[in-house]
């Protein structure tokens, strides 16, 4: 070693040597340590103090700095007694990060707060410690041995590591341990990630994309209607109502017409407070409760029975659907209407006052045994395909069946 004449130097015995197989953080502290002992608390110069450190590495760790052109160019530079303070930072941090307290064989596990891609860092900097190059394998940049060895570990480390089993269980049918760099691995997890969540959406909206499916065949009361009335010309007019543009609303107080089909039509239109319900408000599809102001005078004939609806005209902020006519309670009671769930039937129609009465067969329904949300066709085939809590096995082979069906 150059000796500076200001600085007292330490005996070789007392700086020992490292060769790697311990973490370097110990060792240089306690080289850094004998220089400040020796020289009343004052560190020596950096040529002084990398030349002690160049001199007493061996094994793997003479190999590291050898093999590294920016490392081996800190050592020349401190022979040449031209070493300055950052070289000397750059050489310690280099042998910390190689041969870090945490060893690069400790068990990786993925934290409770941490993300996937914290975690996979984290991994990557502990391969980098241990001279690992992250990239795809090719016959011009072949691993070597010990390289492969440390990568295919740190992969399956990775993997293993995994907070989610499932996840870990998804990424092995993507081959996440043939992975053939710590990049792709991440790339075959979150792919994973995607296929899970792909899945779960099946899983939660299965039940709801099946009864959209038939939902013609679900709605017990759709009602086909005739309607007359008045128009602004003096004359009637009549109109055939189709299931779906009316709705029985059991739970409505008032039947409610929409504006759209009112105006185009020019059916009067007569103000509410003419018949004692001025600031009458109303529930739109925002939840929110608006003025009406305004109602119609239909003529409804279902099934023979025909009735004189006043129907609320919805308000202008209203959306237009396809419902044109919602028939509510008083239309119910003024029919006499029965209604029979489990037979699907509703019975409308008064002797008294002249009517024929009537029984609307509906589709028949049922309530699934796998789920008690909604009613469904009674078809088994349908109730079958329900899925809920009781048939998760049952239903996660169905499930790999219509993945299957996709791919192909």
């Amino acid at each position: 070693m150059s000796k500076g004449s200001n600085y007292k130097l330490p005996a070789l015995c007392d700086i020992g040597t490292f060769d790697g197989t311990t973490p370097a953080e110990p060792w240089l502290s306690r080289l850094e340590e004998l220089f400040k002992t020796l020289n009343d608390g004052q560190d020596v110069d950096p040529s002084t103090h990398i030349q002690a450190i160049d001199m007493s590495l061996l094994k793997g760790a003479a190999q590291f700095v050898d093999s590294s052109s920016l490392l081996r160019s800190i050592t020349i530079r401190a022979w040449q007694n031209e070493a300055v303070d950052q070289d000397l930072k750059e050489l310690q941090q280099a042998l910390r990060e190689r041969y870090p307290e945490e060893s690069p064989n400790a068990e990786l596990r993925q934290g409770e707060a941490e993300d996937l891609s914290a975690y996979y860092q984290r991994v990557l900097r502990v391969y980098k410690r241990a001279g690992g190059r992250d990239e795809p394998v090719s016959p011009s940049k072949p691993l070597s041995r010990a390289e492969s060895y440390v990568l295919n570990s740190l992969i399956s480390k990775f993997a293993h590591g995994l907070r989610d089993k499932m996840l870990f269980l998804e990424a092995l049918n993507l081959n996440v341990l043939g992975a053939d760099s710590l990049s792709q691995a991440l790339e075959r997890v979150e792919q994973a990630a995607t296929a899970m969540e792909f899945k779960a959406n099946l899983v939660q909206s299965h039940n709801t994309n099946l009864l959209k499916q038939h939902q013609s065949s679900s709605k017990m009361f759709d009602i086909s209607v005739k309607v007359r009335a008045y128009v602004e010309s003096g004359h009637t007019r009549s109109f055939n109502l189709k299931p779906g543009q009316v709705i029985i609303e059991r739970g409505s107080e008032i039947s409610i017409v929409s504006r759209a089909f009112v105006t185009k039509h020019k059916i009067p239109m007569y103000d509410l407070g003419s018949v004692g319900f001025k600031r009458l408000r109303m529930g739109n599809a925002a939840g929110r409760q608006v003025r009406v102001t305004e109602f119609a005078v239909l003529e409804v004939n279902c099934q023979g029975v025909v009735r004189s609806v006043w129907a609320v005209v919805t308000p202008d902020e209203q959306p237009q659907t396809r419902t044109v006519l919602k028939l509510g309670l008083p239309w119910l009671y003024d029919v006499g209407a029965k209604f029979d769930i489990a037979g699907s039937k509703l019975t409308i129609g008064m002797q008294e006052e002249g009517d024929t009465v009537t029984t609307i067969q509906g589709p028949m329904v049922a309530l699934s045994p796998r789920q008690r949300m909604v009613l469904c066709p009674a078809d088994p085939s349908i109730l079958d395909k329900c899925v809920g809590w009781q048939d998760e096995d049952t239903y996660l082979e169905h499930l790999m069946k219509i993945i299957s069906l996709a791919r192909q």
